[in-house]
């Protein structure tokens, strides 16, 4: 489970890194990624309501929060919104997994493995 200091919490934050992040978008999921202040990441989730009922969207925030927590040890300093789009209602658990990893890699997040 993503600790309250892994998480980006108030609409500013998020407001800030969508304003001033990159932007990476990979069909089911776009991430949004900037440099922070802080020595350890901050992730933030984003489910649109056009996805589908609440059930459906906390069972995929739930699922991202998962695998970011994976993250955690491994990424410095950076903040990251990971957004859901309509797509990714037809992913499993495995496919999302390996989605995540594919976009973090290719948009140079992951290269910051310290491991």
């Amino acid at each position: 489970m993503l600790k309250r200091e892994n998480r980006l919490t108030k609409r500013k934050e998020f407001n800030y890194v969508y304003r001033k992040g990159s932007k990476l978008n990979f069909g089911q999921i776009t991430i949004y990624s900037i440099k922070s202040k802080f020595a350890f990441p901050r992730f933030g989730i984003s489910v649109n309501n056009k996805v589908g009922n609440a059930v459906l969207r906390n069972k995929i925030k739930r699922r991202l929060r998962s695998i970011l927590c994976e993250y955690v040890e491994k990424i410095m300093h950076k903040n990251i919104i990971v957004v859901a789009h309509n797509e990714v209602i037809d992913l499993d658990y495995q496919s999302l997994k390996q989605l995540v990893y594919k976009a973090f890699s290719k948009g140079k997040i992951i290269n910051e493995i310290n491991s």
